[in-house]
C-alpha cells in the first residue's frame, strides 16, 4: 500500500515539505507526492536545488515528487492529473 499525498504551495514551501517529509522516512517509496500548481514554476526541472548543503539529500527526497502545471486551461489540467492518478494507481 502507498499513499499518495497532494498539494499546492511555493517552491520554498515543497522543499521544506518535503525535507520534512524526509527526515521522518517518508520518502522510501511508500509515499508518492504530487505537487499542482497554476504556472510551471522557475525551478521545475531542479526543485530541489537551494544552493544549501542539503541540495544532495534533497535531491534523493524528491525522486518521489511528481510536479504538475496546468497547461492550458483548468479542464485539461483536472485530465492531466486524472491520468496521473490512474497511472500511479496501476504501477502499484
Amino acid at each position: 500500500m502507498f499513499v499518495v499525498v497532494v498539494m499546492c504551495g511555493t517552491s520554498d514551501f515543497v522543499r521544506q515539505f518535503i525535507m520534512s517529509a524526509h527526515s521522518f522516512g517518508m520518502t522510501n517509496g511508500d509515499y508518492v507526492y504530487i505537487v499542482l500548481n497554476q504556472m510551471p514554476p522557475d525551478n521545475l526541472k531542479t526543485p530541489w536545488i537551494d544552493n544549501v548543503s542539503t541540495d544532495a539529500l534533497a535531491r534523493d527526497a524528491f525522486s518521489f515528487v511528481l510536479q504538475v502545471y496546468a497547461s492550458q486551461s483548468i479542464h485539461n489540467f483536472i485530465l492531466e492529473l486524472c491520468i496521473i492518478l490512474v497511472f500511479i494507481m496501476y504501477m502499484y
